[in-house]
């Protein structure tokens, strides 16, 4: 009877995995713009690299994560239209994200089953996370951490491995996963490097001298072979980052303990905390301080939110949650002796990130570099740390009651409960109408099917002036649709006429689709890729003795 329960509990919650998992794919698919990611418009220049419209991109990082971006996007020619532009780009951005999350969800449970965490548990946990503020953050912007966040959590899957085994093969595995994530960008090197060391001291300690040389000369190899690809098409290695003016400024050291409490109490939002490393973790660790995410007023996430209590009600309970989790981090790494490096990892984040804003560069108007995406990898391993000293000390029905309120904390952090008005009404069938899953959206809902049909409004879409609701100064109202088509292309791309597509679509869909055709491949960085994906698959499938 025990084991019938059990179970029926472990096929509820690996439902409950499912569920979650596409729910908030689908909610950041339709509420959020990725094409209002930060500095979107400094990286697409890669697509116009992909398509064949520039030779170089001139900027410094790999070429793999924006490539798959460019393959999605180049599926979506049919779409792909001056009306529902955005909404295209956007879609394909946040479903490149969602299949590298899934590979990174696979490595979690990988990580867990190897941790022998009981399976309920790592349910549990992996319905936990798909609604951790900093991890949903991450999956919907249009930057390379989550693939970072991927390949550093298969990093140190092969790394549990080889500790567990003493097989060394894993080993190889690692320098293959870490050679790719280390040709991605500079700051995320780092700081995935000096974790990994701190964390796996004593299984590098233990290699023989001889073998590590070897293990090193494969990883500078690798690493030399990927960098020289992205090299050709970047014209700048991956640590020569070209610095933008705004940035050309180190913190003060006031910066580590600045706080002005009644200006924090009175005012938590954005600029009020630039001086203050202590406001600005506070704020944006579950939150969103620097407004990039849910607190962008382009979304609908921040559109017609229902305020509870008070206007800063979501500020403040971040802000308590915030401090529960650091609270957290150093009391269970005091009382936790195998878990506890961890559990502090997101130290190690916070301090190169800091190291860098006082030596290297910041940007005092906004008090960046301290967004946490730039070492969410490192909170999202400790959250889960945390987790699995957590959950064993209580009873199903209490974790399941936690994950339950947990997953509503994080629904109304980033913007829910709302009252909907007629624009937010229109927008959200907007962003809804070019989706993969329109068709089978609408008909399981009770939203009006209003799906694009590009044999039937593509010529309409692309050439006829229309006007559709967006967001302007926070507000969603009707506007003329600007063309937005040239932000991918150097010339707007020439298909015609509204009479010539009305004749003959077919041979304008055919333009459209030469010009979204990828021009430029990645051929070392794709084997790299498609090698991990590979191993990952192997190593997922494989029996743990």
């Amino acid at each position: 009877m025990v084991k019938v329960k059990k179970s029926l509990l472990d096929k509820f919650l690996f439902i409950g995995v499912l569920f979650s998992t596409l729910f908030t794919y689908l909610l950041g698919d339709i509420f959020y713009n990725s094409v209002k990611s930060p500095d979107f418009y400094r990286y697409s220049k890669y697509f116009k690299y992909f398509f064949g419209d520039v030779s170089s991109v001139e900027l410094e990082q790999g070429l793999i994560y924006y490539y798959l971006n460019s393959l999605i996007i180049s599926t979506r020619y049919k779409s792909l239209n001056n009306f529902y532009f955005e909404e295209v780009i956007s879609q394909s951005i946040q479903f490149t994200n969602f299949s590298i999350y899934l590979v990174a969800l696979c490595g979690v449970y990988k990580l867990l089953s190897i941790r022998n965490v009981e399976k309920k548990h790592i349910y549990f946990i992996l319905i936990i996370i798909n609604f951790f503020p900093p991890l949903l953050a991450l999956r919907l912007i249009f930057k390379p951490e989550i693939l970072i966040l991927t390949l550093f959590i298969w990093s140190l899957v092969t790394l549990e491995l080889n500790k567990l085994s003493q097989n060394t093969k894993y080993l190889f595995y690692f320098v293959l996963i870490f050679s790719l994530l280390s040709s991605i960008k500079a700051t995320g090197t780092l700081i995935a490097g000096l974790t990994l060391l701190f964390l796996y001291f004593d299984v590098f300690k233990k290699i023989d001298i001889k073998f590590f040389i070897l293990l090193f000369f494969i990883y500078l190899s690798f690493l030399a072979l990927i960098s020289y690809e992205n090299f050709l098409a970047n014209g700048l290695l991956f640590f020569e980052h070209k610095t933008t003016e705004n940035y050309l400024y180190n913190a003060e050291k006031s910066f580590i303990y600045n706080f002005d409490f009644q200006l924090f109490l009175d005012q938590p939002k954005r600029h009020s905390q630039n001086d203050s490393l202590i406001g600005i973790v506070l704020l944006e660790t579950f939150d969103d301080y620097f407004t990039i995410y849910w607190n962008n007023d382009t979304s609908l996430f921040f559109q017609d939110r229902i305020n509870i209590l008070h206007p800063y009600s979501r500020q403040y309970f971040s802000v308590l949650l915030t401090i529960t989790f650091y609270f957290l981090i150093f009391y269970k790494s005091l009382k936790s002796t195998q878990n506890r490096k961890f559990v502090i990892s997101p130290l190690i984040g916070l301090i190169i990130m800091l190291l860098i804003s006082l030596f290297i560069q910041f940007d005092p108007n906004t008090g960046d570099m301290m967004k946490n995406y730039y070492y969410s990898f490192l909170l999202l391993i400790s959250f889960i740390f945390i987790l699995i000293e957590l959950l064993p000390s209580f009873k199903d029905p209490l974790n399941l009651l936690f994950s339950i309120l947990f997953v509503f904390s994080s629904l109304f952090l980033i913007g829910f409960p709302k009252v909907q008005t007629e624009n937010f009404e229109i927008q959200y069938t907007q962003n809804l109408s070019t989706a993969y899953y329109c068709e089978l959206y609408t008909n399981v809902s009770s939203t009006k099917n209003n799906c694009y049909k590009p044999e039937i409004d593509f010529c309409e879409f692309h050439f006829l002036e229309k006007e559709k609701v967006l967001p302007v100064n926070g507000e969603l109202i009707q506007s003329k649709v600007e063309n937005k088509i040239a932000l991918l292309k150097n010339t707007k791309p020439h298909l015609g006429t509204y009479e010539s597509c009305i004749k003959d679509l077919n041979t304008t869909l055919s333009l459209n689709k030469s010009n979204y055709k990828i021009h430029n491949t990645p051929y070392v960085n794709i084997i790299f890729y498609i090698t991990f994906i590979f191993l990952t698959i192997d190593l997922f499938l494989k029996k743990q003795s």
